[in-house]
């Protein structure tokens, strides 16, 4: 399993991600990327180590990723720039996805 994207990536091609910070040896990307493979889906998953939480969370939605797993040390601190959240989630004040 590799961790590349898929070999052809154009404008319909949908974005998804991990953020975390390391996450350079996350499996997700490998797993997701062979997911998207296997069955066909014009998709991508890639790992972004910010910095800046906020300024992450822009970027996210001003390049229309379509969703991203999160990881340490982001679990709590991405929850302001969310637009919805689990009520579950809420009550733990952390998420993953």
């Amino acid at each position: 399993m590799e961790n590349a994207p898929a070999t052809r990536v154009d404008q319909y091609t949908e974005l998804y991600g991990v953020i975390g910070n390391p996450v350079r040896h996350s499996l997700s990307p490998a797993l997701h990327n062979a997911a998207f493979s296997a069955t066909g889906l014009n998709a991508v998953y890639l790992a972004f180590e910010p910095e800046d939480i906020g300024a992450c969370a822009r970027g996210i939605q001003a390049l229309g990723i379509r969703g991203v797993s999160v990881t340490t040390p982001f679990k709590s601190s991405v929850i302001p720039y969310l637009s919805e959240m689990d009520p579950l989630a809420e009550k733990i004040g952390a998420v993953n996805t």
